[in-house]
């Protein structure tokens, strides 16, 4: 019997302090696919940094990675649709980031090799090791720029690297794209990011593209732990957010999970599955 979808947020709302999804958790998710329920993980991470947790999923499901720049049937990696932005975005970001001191990453996609570019001469020394561990989580080596020329190109996501108060700034600026200000989970919320995607590569937006793809009238069941996953809370019937959330995410919530260390989404999923 067909119930409806169920999307998820990977970190911070299935992922522990290890970034990796338990097994308890999938085996509880392989049970809800079982009983009818189309499991989709929606997540800010490139393809290649997803594949380390989505490759531990047996059962068919979506993965929108990149805030839904690309969407995945999985496990056979088959490409349901996609959303990239040009190089306009590009030039504009160079001018908003005139006067701080870091500078944006550019993702290629996982169908050009899923690797990032960068600009080490725009990084203090003081991030060199952080930008090490982001680089340690693509599938590919990151490539090196002195400057940002790829006439014609197009990418699925930018990331701005920043402390919060330059990065808001930089984000009120930013038109034409969505873009989420989120604290980076790979630093532990020292740094934060703003995840520059196109128009239509939201949490909420791919959810919908998703739902459209696969005909489904049923009830959705949302869960996230942070701003990007605020547009799919907004539209699901039944929204969760993690108790570990911000206050802005939490009031989106109707169940309040407790946090995903504890193994919080099932027992919130098992409250939800119950509205429905």
């Amino acid at each position: 019997m067909e119930h409806g979808l169920i999307a998820l947020d990977i970190d911070g709302t299935l992922t522990g302090a290890d970034h990796q999804i338990p097994l308890e958790v999938i085996t509880y998710l392989h049970k809800l696919y079982e009983h009818g329920w189309k499991i989709i993980l929606v997540t800010g991470r490139m393809y290649s940094f997803a594949k380390r947790e989505a490759d531990k999923i047996n059962f068919p499901y979506y993965l929108a990675v990149q805030n839904g720049a690309d969407i995945l049937e999985m496990p056979n990696v088959k490409l349901a649709d996609q959303a990239y932005f040009g190089l306009d975005v590009v030039q504009l970001l160079d001018e908003l980031y005139q006067n701080i001191e870091s500078d944006f990453l550019i993702y290629s996609g996982y169908k050009t090799g899923d690797f990032c570019y960068y600009r080490s001469k725009n990084f203090p020394s003081s991030m060199t090791s952080y930008l090490e561990k982001l680089e340690s989580f693509s599938g590919a080596p990151w490539k090196d720029c002195q400057d940002f020329h790829f006439e014609g190109q197009t990418f699925p996501l930018i990331k701005c690297v920043g402390f919060f108060e330059e990065l808001k700034l930089v984000q009120e600026k930013l038109t034409g794209v969505t873009t989420s200000l989120i604290k980076d989970p790979i630093s532990d919320g020292f740094y934060h990011l703003i995840l520059v995607t196109h128009p239509d590569a939201t949490k909420g937006r791919a959810l919908r593209r998703i739902q459209k793809h696969l005909n489904i009238e049923g009830p959705i069941i949302a869960a996230g732990d942070d701003m990007n996953d605020v547009p799919m809370l907004e539209i699901a019937d039944i929204s969760i957010a993690m108790e570990t959330a911000p206050k802005e995410v939490l009031s989106h919530g109707q169940i309040i999970a407790k946090p995903s260390t504890e193994l919080g989404i099932i027992s919130a999923l098992e409250t939800a599955i119950a509205q429905c």
